[in-house]
Order: C-alpha cells, then structure tokens, then sequence
C-alpha cells in the first residue's frame, strides 16, 4: 500500500472506461493517469513528470472503483446456504441461525473478510445493514473503504442508536444512515420515528420493501395501501430514502419514487436465487429520472461483485421483458455513477479533479481477446472474468494483486474464526448444529 498523498502513474492503460456526468460513455486508449493529493490530476499523453510510483497499465482496463450499494457485509459466514430454499422457507431458518450464533466477534470476522473480498473485486464503498455495525466500521477500518451504516431502529434502543453515531464518528469513511428491515417486520410507530430520525440527522434510511409477492399482498390486506403506495400515504418518502429490492412495484408506486426522489437499490442475484419472481421495473425506473443502484445483498447474493450483478441485472430484465431496452452501456453507465449518488460519496468518474477511486482490471490474453475499443464494454459486462490487481481509494493503493498472499496473512485468525462458526452449521439444511 503506498502511503497518503503519494503521486501515482497510472502508465499507457490499455483502456479507460468510465461514466461521463450525463450518463455517457468515455473510452480512452493508451493514456496515462496521473494521481497526486488523492485526486486525479491528470488524464493524457503527457502525465505524471512528478511521481512516486508507476503501475504499468498496458494490459489493464481501469474503471471507476465500484460501489456496493446493499450489503449485508457479515452474512458472509452463511453463504452457501438452503441453495434451493424459496425466500420464505430461507429468512426463517437464516434468522434462527443469526439468533444462536451471532455475536460482536463474529460480525467482526466474517466483516473483516467481506471487506477484504469487496476490495478484491474492485469495490471501494459499500452500504450495509446488520447486527453490531460498529463492529464492521472496526473490522474495515485497515482497508479505507467508505462504509454506510447504522443500527436498526428500535425505539426502545433509542439511547443506545444515539451513542453509535457517537462513536462512529471516529472512524474514516463512514457515512451514517439509519436502517429499518422491513414494512412487514416493524411497527407503523417505528417506522415513523426512524424516518424522523433520518430527518433531524439529514442521513439516509434504508429498508427492504416489496422484495416479495407475498409480503405485497401481506401489507396490502393489513393497510390497504401496496408497500410504497403505503410508505407514500404516511410521509416515509423523500430524497433520503433507499428503497431496496422493490421488486413489486405497480406503476403508481413507480411514480410517487420519482416525485419524492427517493432512491431504488436492486438486487438481481438474490431475486433469481430465491425465486421471488418480480423484478425492479429498472429501465422505467431510469427512465423517470429515478436514481437507481446496484447491490450483492447478503449471504443470499453469493459473492460481493458488482460487475457480476450488472451482467445478471442486464440478462435477467432481457429475459423477463423479451427486449434489450436495457443496453450495457446503459447498466454501466447509470449503475456505476448512481451508486455514488445513492451512498453520497463523489466519484464515479475518471477524469481531473475527481477523486481517486480507481480499479484495474488484469487483460487475460486467453479469456479476453479480441479486446477493441468498440467491444470493450461487453466484454467488460457479460463475461465477468475479470481480475482486478489493484483498487485504489483516495489516491491510496488498497489492494495490489502481487501482494495477495500477505493480505491473507493479516486475516489468516478471521479465517480460523469462521472456519469454526461454520462447523457448527448444516449449510444444506439451514440449522445451527
């Protein structure tokens, strides 16, 4: 890891794809890249005369580092589990699970991993929602990702909610929002006093909303109202809330998020693996200027990579909507700009003056040729198979490929950690042993 304020060339990148601010595309060949003060100083031919450091990008595609735009970090102890289980055999028996295992040491751990992982992969922030959040900010804290999170409100916690914020201000990156877990979960009195508390903070809420068909219906005879439309009618939308999954949505619905400009975040891999057959209304959603986002979810997304989530993302609403209306340059433009916005960090683009957050993806000579100009983004998106050697944040190199086995070196007792937690499940049943 180069230390702060240390200047970087980034030498003749192959490519250099980025987002532009209206939602295009910019594609650069065999440019320099020149980092100084965490920040992009330069683009060109001609850059970096001062430098410190040099990475030879001819065999790379440098990319916008990536955002995660719903995570459930910790959860990574549990993937692999009930793999042919239905959402509504699955939260069940994941929850009993979480309730006879969890503790402070645990989400720890398997953060520490998850963090590592999405750094891996490319990922330099990410918004979560869990158990003992200040433990993940712990847990990440040596790898400078930028970590949005926050408990999940409980009024009787009001105090202890109070001293999180608290605390968490100690700690780099963190962007505070406060959590809900679900409409169907929570009470109407609850749900209002977090959004008042999203309000007084000026901070984002986060809940899980219209996920399932059978949640939509549950609410819709208990209320009246479909989830948002509910959420609409009681004042819990505005430019502050994240909407996630929102997989059944009625057209209606679609317009109150766009009037009260609230967020949407999607999941692809984990509405496939759990069958919940609705899908976030993506292109209508872009379309009526909503800012929508990406995520891996939790145990149920399988691995935290983004990039495997747009190719899913993109295949899946083609499959279901019988057109391609939803055009790669499309998925990668908005997803990789909007997950910015959504977090609240500035970024997503390559050019001079933003700041530094950058991913080289490794060029296989096998896997990926032909590699041109005019194809680059596809392959980029649909195949997947990417491997990334360096994710930098901040101007600062946060993961470097060749130092690989050193990073797992400093997790070698998080490893052992969950190596043990895991004995004590059946994965395929879904119980703690």
């Amino acid at each position: 890891m180069n230390g702060d304020n240390m200047g970087i060339l980034i030498r003749n990148a192959r490519f250099i794809v980025s987002p532009l601010e209206n939602y295009g595309i910019s594609i650069l060949e065999n440019k320099n890249i020149f980092i100084e003060d965490n920040k992009i100083e330069c683009i060109g031919d001609k850059c970096g005369d001062k430098k410190d450091m040099v990475i030879d990008a001819s065999k790379h595609i440098v990319i916008p580092g990536l955002i995660n735009a719903h995570t459930h970090a910790a959860m990574i102890f549990l993937r692999g589990s009930l793999p042919d289980a239905e959402f509504w055999e699955w939260i069940p028996r994941i929850t009993d699970i979480e309730g006879k295992l969890i503790n402070k040491e645990l989400v720890f751990h398997a953060s520490r991993l998850a963090c590592l992982e999405m750094l891996v992969n490319g990922i330099v922030g990410f918004i979560d929602m869990y158990y003992y959040p200040l433990e993940t900010l712990k847990a990440c804290q040596e790898y400078g990702l930028f970590i949005a999170t926050g408990p999940i409100y409980k009024k009787e916690k009001r105090q202890q909610i109070e001293k999180f914020y608290r605390e968490a201000r100690k700690y780099r990156n963190h962007i505070p929002i406060v959590n809900i877990h679900s409409l169907y979960s929570q009470p109407e009195e609850e749900l209002l006093e977090a959004h008042a508390f999203s309000l007084e903070k000026n901070i984002r809420l986060q809940i899980h909303v219209s996920e399932t068909r059978k949640e939509v219906f549950m609410l819709k005879k208990k209320t009246g109202f479909w989830p948002v439309e509910y959420m609409y009618k009681k004042k819990l939308l505005d430019k502050n809330t994240i909407l996630v999954h929102a997989n059944w949505l009625t057209s209606t619905e679609l317009e109150y998020v766009a009037e009260k400009r609230s967020y949407i975040v999607t999941c692809p891999h984990t509405s496939m693996r759990l069958a919940e057959a609705g899908f976030t209304p993506v292109y209508e959603a872009l379309e009526k200027g909503i800012i929508l986002g990406i995520g891996t979810d939790g145990s149920s997304g399988d691995r935290y990579n983004i990039l495997d989530e747009m190719k899913e993302l993109a295949l899946f609403y083609r499959h279901n909507y019988w057109d391609t209306r939803l055009s790669i340059k499309y998925v990668y433009s908005h997803l990789v700009l909007n997950n910015y916005k959504i977090v609240g960090v500035k970024g997503g683009i390559i050019k001079p003056r933003y700041p530094a957050h950058i991913t080289l993806l490794r060029i296989d000579p096998i896997k990926h040729t032909p590699l041109k100009k005019d194809n680059v983004l596809a392959r980029l998106i649909l195949s997947s198979e990417f491997y990334v050697d360096y994710t930098i944040i901040d101007g600062i190199i946060r993961y470097n490929s060749s130092l690989f086995e050193e990073y797992i070196d400093k997790v070698k007792n998080s490893l052992q950690y969950i190596e043990r937690v895991a004995d004590k499940i059946d994965y395929e049943k879904g119980v703690a042993k």
